[in-house]
């Protein structure tokens, strides 16, 4: 499916046939979609995940059952996403582990990974420290960037503006 929409952006969009040019950006459980789409596919020279959420047999932090709005979103979808991500026996599908992609992408074809996470946002912070633990471990690149924030639109407004300096540069103001 993934590739299939590669090809029609591709068609409908001026995007460069060189992988470096490219690059893919997802929010909460969008930046667990662009990290998989950017490793699985080759396709990107680089991937950013705003407060992504990247692997739901991590236990949750603590802190976030104490805040109200964060509690109520996880367990909100937390079952869905253990039945969409999880096998019958609690172990991450081979298609949800990103663990797997990395063993399985070779040194050179990493993306660079950015990783961008509100200091507390309780529902992503664990998530965002493992990856970048998780892509040190294979040597894949990885900036995590963390800033005064939460899981909410606010926080992901300013590091969207930061994601796209870092996923394409400074934007030429003179043009």
């Amino acid at each position: 499916f993934l590739q299939e929409i590669l090809r029609d952006l591709h068609d409908i969009l001026p995007l460069s046939s060189r992988r470096e040019d490219n690059a893919v950006l997802g929010v909460s459980m969008g930046g667990f979609g662009a990290i998989r789409w950017a490793l699985e596919s080759g396709a990107f020279g680089s991937a950013a995940a705003i407060s992504g959420v990247f692997d739901c047999a991590l236990p949750p932090d603590e802190r976030m059952l104490k805040n109200r709005a964060q509690r109520a979103l996880y367990l909100t979808f937390t079952k869905r996403m253990h039945q969409m991500l999880l096998s019958a026996d609690g172990l991450v599908r081979p298609e949800a582990d990103l663990e797997r992609l990395l063993q399985q992408t070779s040194a050179g074809a990493f993306p660079r990974i950015y990783l961008y996470c509100g200091d507390q946002d309780y529902l992503s912070l664990p998530h965002n420290t493992t990856l970048e633990a998780t892509c040190a471990r294979y040597r894949c690149p990885v900036t995590l960037r963390l800033a005064a924030g939460e899981h909410e639109p606010v926080y992901w407004r300013n590091a969207f503006q930061d994601a796209v300096t870092d996923l394409f540069g400074q934007p030429d103001r003179t043009a």
